[in-house]
């Protein structure tokens, strides 16, 4: 990073930093050539080996950041210098190490106060944890809302949306881009993903991406392996794949997800929800009541 100063962009937060770090590495991937963190290689072993593939031709860098103690952010901020911060969310996980979510906010927020002057700060509007959080963040901050986007349709070939482009990155009236409500869609499946859609495009729109650009590279979105990902199964029957990790609010997602996409039964099968703390049994009651308004099975 020091040898080639690419323009670092980090992402974090308690879920959707993968597909969020690969949406916004697919709509910058569509103009300038882009580094994107291998996998989920977010911490501080595995972002290090991760950032042996950057090269020298690479104008962006768009790295994943996570923790599982305290100061795992900041350390992973000292590493990578980020220009632009995006944090996704706030909820509870990793509560075994932080206890309480409002610890888990500092420990996040941590990436928005390392920011520079001249960076940006593109953060979650509708999160109530992330906006106490900005207060120390000496950047502009852009913040997107998932509450105020209107036709979400939710279908297994994935999720689409018409939203009112944040008030500091609508063009011009008489620009080719001056659109009042910007329809986009990904192949990403559930409403949740919305918030995916948002973060990439202030992303692409702050790095000068037109709205058009944007679209297109995000319609090329396509879900991650065992992250709500479709597979055919037999008989006619059709399984989403959401193995790789679970924290509430990512299983919540998901039931709501399954209970959206139209099919004759609905059977969730789940398993354990680790790393919670003294929240790991209210979580799983929580996560069952959800599961018997959703599905059959």
């Amino acid at each position: 990073l020091e040898r080639w100063h690419p323009i670092v962009i980090a992402v974090t937060g308690s879920t959707g930093k993968t597909s969020t770090k690969e949406a916004i590495a697919s709509v910058l991937a569509s103009s300038f050539a882009t580094f994107r963190s291998w996998q989920n290689y977010n911490d501080l072993l595995g972002l290090p080996l991760s950032l042996g593939r950057l090269e020298e031709r690479h104008e962006y860098a768009v790295l994943e950041l996570s923790c599982d103690h305290p100061g795992e952010i900041s350390d992973l901020c000292r590493i990578t210098r980020p220009h632009i911060g995006v944090l996704t969310n706030i909820s509870p996980a990793q509560l075994r190490y932080f206890r309480t979510v409002e610890r888990l906010a500092g420990e996040l927020g941590t990436l928005l106060t390392s920011l520079p002057q001249d960076g940006m700060a593109i953060v979650n509007g509708d999160d109530e944890l992330i906006r106490t959080l900005t207060t120390q963040c000496v950047a502009p901050i852009t913040t997107f809302s998932p509450s105020a986007v209107q036709d979400v349709h939710v279908a297994w070939a994935g999720v689409g949306a018409r939203f009112i482009a944040p008030d500091c990155l609508v063009p011009p009236p008489n620009s080719p881009d001056a659109i009042n409500r910007v329809p986009t869609e990904s192949h990403l499946l559930g409403a949740h993903h919305v918030s995916t859609m948002l973060a990439a495009y202030a992303v692409g729109r702050h790095c000068g991406l037109k709205a058009e650009e944007i679209r297109h590279a995000l319609a090329n979105v396509y879900p991650l392996a065992g992250r709500l990902n479709p597979l055919a199964g037999v008989h006619g029957a059709r399984l989403l794949d959401d193995t790789h990790n679970a924290a509430p609010a990512a299983v919540m997602a998901g039931l709501e997800t399954l209970k959206a996409l139209p099919a004759g039964r609905r059977i969730a099968i789940l398993g354990d929800m680790f790393r919670l703390g003294h929240f790991e049994e209210d979580a799983h009651r929580m996560i069952g009541r959800k599961a018997a308004s959703c599905v059959d099975y």
